[in-house]
C-alpha cells in the first residue's frame, strides 16, 4: 500500500489535474480530525479517476464497494471521525487509474 498525502485546498481553489497513480496493493490516507462541536469543519475527499475502458470498484475503510464507470471520476468523503488514523483504500484494478486526497478549507 502506498500512502497518499492529504492536500489542503486553498480558498482560491486547486487544479487537481496531477493525480498520482493508484497502487496495485491499495493506498492509505491519513485523515486528521477537524471537528468543532461535533461538526466536520474541514471535510476531506478522495478522488478516483478511472481512465480505463472498464469499470473499477473502490472500497474505502471496509465500507460497501462503489463502482466507478469507465472514463468516470469518483468522489468519496473521508470522514474525520477516523481521528488521524490511516484510512485503507482498495481497488479491483488500477490500470489507467489515478487518485488524490484533498481537504477543503
Amino acid at each position: 500500500m502506498a500512502a497518499i498525502t492529504l492536500q489542503q485546498i486553498p480558498v482560491a481553489g486547486l487544479d487537481i489535474g496531477a493525480l498520482t497513480a493508484a497502487a496495485a496493493g491499495g493506498d492509505t490516507v491519513q485523515v486528521t480530525a477537524n471537528e468543532t462541536g461535533g461538526w466536520d469543519v474541514a471535510p476531506a475527499v478522495f478522488i478516483f479517476r478511472n481512465g480505463d475502458a472498464a469499470s473499477k470498484t473502490v472500497t474505502i475503510a471496509g465500507a460497501a464497494p462503489v463502482t466507478v464507470a469507465a472514463g468516470a471520476i469518483g468522489i468519496f468523503p473521508l470522514k474525520t471521525g477516523y481521528g488521524g488514523s490511516n484510512v485503507a483504500i482498495t481497488y479491483s484494478a488500477v490500470v489507467s487509474c489515478t487518485v488524490g486526497a484533498f481537504q477543503l478549507p
